[in-house]
């Protein structure tokens, strides 16, 4: 700020009128100089108080611009404004110009966050103002009514959302303020579970002056929940059938047949199968487990798809004998695949073994080996058989788990439902896909997809 000094115009008249006086008794004009005095002091004094009009014009013009543009914060520099009177203000005004400015920073760089962060959560908000109208919502919460913020600012809440129960407990939170918190189903095709905080927006004195609902897609885990509720039921009635079987056998043989081998041996052979199935049972949901956790790394490698199969059909091989099955390889030796050995072994194993426990006796299981149609980086691996088929309604829930198309059959065969499952699980984490071909009385054909790969270097 820098300060200006004026001479006041009382002075400046004295000291010319005295400079006159003086002026004109030395140049011998006489006394007849008090007559051109008064002019020249009316004059001067005229001048003086012209030139103060304009300068205090000037000031106020400047402070009225200065007034107007403070709340944008573009306030012209104030420290040379004319007249001493005004000076103080200026400078005062300039000051609030530069604490206003940042403030008005400061609340831009914040609103900005803000923005930033409302834009881009992945739940749906909506806020209400005080009459019930929409007054924000975001992009997720566009997406999810299928609306734009454009045309629902401004309009009733009933007007934008299509869940009445939603709606209605946004306009009683107005009334109330008590937060709360529901969940309801929407209308989508499928439907989604979802879960709505509401509470009142409060202005700094308390005030309710609104309302906000921020909506949680929990579809997923209600899935979960209900799969994993799906899969500790199927488990405790696989579970029961055998330990129940082995318990009643047991219980038999202690009560007295003890005496009768042949009674004995036939008692235990049951005994030992349900065991078996037991142990099979546990052994899968082990795999299975492992499987959809990721908790085994895939140690992937360049594989002779050829020879892996050739040592799962040598396994299964006494299994296929006592049906009279036949088993064949049709894989060109040149099928590479980027693969674990272990799982992809484990996959063929559940596959051949199901095509032969499933199959007539005297049928036939081939494996085939192809590249992918839609993608060429993919070898389509295929195991087929001659057996019975199976219904086109079947079809899309054979890869789930406990799911069995004749439980009774797939029981006594020793089946656990958990073999497809696995089998999908150990594609999926290679990269690929699994899926089934079936039609009643023509056999079935199960493949996956897998990586190929190209033959592994020779050092």
């Amino acid at each position: 700020m820098h300060n200006q000094r004026f001479v006041k115009p009382e002075a400046a008249v004295a000291i010319a009128v005295l400079s006159a006086l003086i002026s004109g008794l030395a140049l011998g004009l006489g006394y007849w100089t008090w007559a051109v005095v008064p002019l020249i002091a009316l004059v001067y004094s005229l001048w003086i108080i012209y030139w103060r009009i304009i300068s205090v014009r000037i000031a106020l013009n400047q402070l009225r611009l200065a007034i107007n543009n403070l709340p944008e914060g573009d306030i012209p520099g104030l420290s040379a404004t004319p007249g001493t009177e005004l000076v103080r203000l200026a400078g005062a005004l300039e000051e609030m110009s530069v604490r206003v400015r940042d403030q008005l920073t400061s609340t831009e760089e914040e609103r900005n966050r803000l923005r930033a962060v409302f834009t881009s959560m992945r739940d749906a908000v909506i806020t209400l103002g005080s009459t019930g109208r929409v007054a924000l919502i975001n992009p997720a919460a566009e997406r999810f009514f299928k609306v734009t913020a454009a045309n629902v600012v401004g309009r009733s809440v009933l007007e934008v959302i299509r869940h009445q129960q939603l709606a209605v407990a946004m306009q009683e939170i107005l009334t109330s303020g008590q937060p709360t918190s529901l969940e309801f189903e929407s209308f989508d095709i499928p439907n989604r579970h979802l879960h709505a905080e509401l509470a009142p927006v409060l202005t700094t004195r308390g005030q309710r002056s609104g309302a906000v609902a921020v909506l949680h897609d929990v579809t997923e885990i209600r899935r979960l929940e209900e799969m994993r509720n799906q899969f500790v039921a199927n488990v405790s009635h696989e579970l029961r059938t055998p330990i129940t079987s082995i318990k009643g056998f047991l219980e038999t043989l202690l009560d007295g047949e003890l005496g009768d081998t042949d009674t004995c041996r036939h008692f235990l052979t049951i005994i030992s199968q349900e065991a078996d199935r037991l142990a099979n049972l546990v052994s899968d949901l082990l795999d299975l487990s492992q499987q959809e956790a990721n908790e085994t790394p895939l140690q992937k490698r360049s594989l002779q798809l050829i020879t892996e199969a050739q040592g799962v059909l040598d396994l299964l091989q006494p299994l296929a004998a006592s049906k009279q099955i036949s088993m064949e390889l049709k894989i060109p030796a040149d099928t590479y695949v980027c693969a674990d050995s272990a799982m992809l072994r484990q996959a063929l194993l559940n596959l051949l073994d199901n095509a032969i426990k499933y199959n007539a006796p005297g049928g036939q299981v081939w494996v085939e080996a192809t590249t992918s149609k839609d993608d060429p980086n993919q070898v389509v691996i295929t195991v087929c058989d001659t057996g019975p088929g199976i219904a086109s309604s079947h079809l899309n829930l054979l890869f789930d788990r406990f799911y069995r198309v004749d439980k009774a059959r797939s029981r006594a065969l020793g089946g656990t439902g958990l073999g497809l499952a696995i089998v999908r699980h150990i594609a999926e984490r290679h990269g690929g896909k699994a899926w089934v071909q079936s039609e009643l009385g023509r056999g079935s054909r199960f493949s996956i997809s897998i990586p190929a790969s190209a033959p592994p270097t020779v050092n």
